[in-house]
């Protein structure tokens, strides 16, 4: 159970196509996370992540990073991001706002905001990416850049060929990935790092359960459950989850049904220490499916979890939490 980027449409303009097309060649390479390629290409990870959330046409700079950590071919999204440029009327020598500006520790999707207060988790290690994506050949530029009208147009008449280009550049990559993969042939001598597991963010507060490998402890249990209500309606179910090997604990929020909650509905999931005021929040847009949120260390104090569901035509949301638990131990009721 993963953290939902935010939906995007590809038909929706050249912009959305692009960024899905992004989206397609970090698939293709693993789906390293923003935080990786951040570090891997020194451009900030709010650049890169805002790279393929569709809703601004990123520079040649910061999509020359996203492509580079991906390991994808320079000169073939050079030619595309030169077309959709022409298109949208960009200008093609702008840098970003934030340059090259320092990544920060955490991996945050679109959307979705992760804070932490008792400071940073610890970044997670490299991801090997895979095989480049194919793009469409370039549109010869000439003049100046085209009214809105004409760009409405243009973009309508190219829609079918981008979203085909897009198939068969996706279709090309998990080819790519497929063949990488089945092709492996074992070293004639085994490295010194051979049996050297994946590296894992440390476990700390604030970190992903996930990424530091808290979540795979196979005693992980729930120690809370409670029903999440609005008005009559039954929405779902807020956990208090907890790893014995890791001494942590987590939130996380189930829904009973999907139609039930629009999607696009901001889910707050966070998990707060009494003792000291440690706090760990997440935040992401609802796509269809649970949400998780980020650890804190339980096992000498007790923590407990809530979730905040702000629904769009009801903006003060619906609010629940659970009891407070040190361990396996209820110390105190919601």
């Amino acid at each position: 159970m993963g953290r939902p980027e935010r939906r995007i449409d590809g038909d929706a303009g050249p912009v959305q196509a692009f960024a899905a097309e992004l989206r397609a060649l970090r698939e293709s390479a693993g789906r390293p996370k923003y935080a990786a390629l951040a570090r891997r290409t020194g451009r900030s990870q709010t650049a890169l992540s805002e790279a393929a959330g569709g809703r601004r046409f990123p520079t040649w700079e910061t999509v020359a990073a996203f492509v580079s950590g991906c390991d994808g071919d320079l000169d073939v999204w050079r030619a595309r991001w030169e077309q959709v440029a022409a298109v949208v009327g960009a200008p093609t020598s702008a840098t970003d706002p934030d340059g090259t500006a320092t990544c920060v520790a955490e991996d945050v999707p679109d959307r979705g905001m992760s804070t932490v207060a008792a400071g940073p988790a610890a970044a997670a290690g490299p991801v090997t990416a895979a095989a480049p994506v194919a793009a469409a050949a370039p549109v010869a530029a000439a003049g100046p850049a085209p009214s809105a009208t004409t760009v409405d147009r243009r973009w309508r008449r190219r829609t079918v060929t981008w979203l085909a280009a897009s198939a068969a550049a996706t279709v090309a990559a998990l080819a790519g990935l497929i063949h990488a993969i089945t092709d492996v042939r074992p070293p004639t001598s085994p490295g010194p790092d051979s049996a050297t597991p994946p590296s894992r963010v440390a476990v700390a507060d604030g970190a992903d359960p996930k990424d530091s490998g808290c979540a795979d402890d196979p005693q992980v249990l729930s120690v809370d459950t409670v029903e999440v209500n609005l008005g009559r309606q039954a929405l779902g179910v807020l956990e208090l989850r907890y790893a014995p090997q890791c001494g942590v604990s987590w939130p996380r929020f189930l829904p009973y049904a999907v139609e039930r909650i629009p999607y696009g509905t901001a889910i707050h999931v966070d998990v707060r220490r009494p003792a000291d005021g440690a706090t760990a929040t997440f935040t992401a847009d609802y796509a269809g499916t649970g949400v998780f949120g980020n650890l804190l260390h339980s096992a000498r104090d007790c923590v407990l979890a809530e979730v905040r569901i702000e629904m769009p035509e009801d903006p003060t949301g619906v609010a629940t939490g659970t009891a407070c638990v040190r361990g396996r131990v209820v110390e105190s009721g919601p």
